[in-house]
């Protein structure tokens, strides 16, 4: 049998889960619950440029995380099936913006390892 998992509801989606209507309130808990026992269910998708997985009930959707190690759930969004997580944007660098960065304090010397032992990748 598969150890079940906790849950931790963050609470941007506890008021997603409040804000909800009755009907919709309970199956969405149900299947809030039910992530417990198999995380990973059939349906469960990951999230692309993002870290976790989402799956629907009915036209709501739940987004969440796992930790494998803590056996932890984190629910941090339910909302309609139409919300949309942007990624984390990195900046974005021009060719002389890289080069700009390369001064001679940042470059690190090459260390002597000794002779090759013939197990190295080249």
């Amino acid at each position: 049998m598969n150890e079940r998992y906790s849950l931790r509801i963050a609470k941007t989606a506890e008021k997603d889960l409040k804000d909800l209507p009755a009907k919709q309130f309970k199956q969405v808990s149900v299947k809030i619950f039910s992530l417990c026992s198999d995380p990973r269910p059939h349906d469960h998708i990951a999230l692309k440029g993002y870290e976790g997985y989402r799956v629907d009930q009915g036209e709501y959707r739940i987004l969440y995380t796992i930790d494998d190690t803590t056996k932890m759930v984190d629910i941090f969004r339910i909302g309609k099936c139409n919300i949309v997580i942007t990624p984390k944007r990195r900046k974005k660098y021009t060719l002389d913006e890289l080069l700009d960065g390369m001064t001679p304090e940042k470059f690190h010397s090459e260390i002597d390892t000794g002779v090759a032992m013939g197990n190295e990748i080249w």
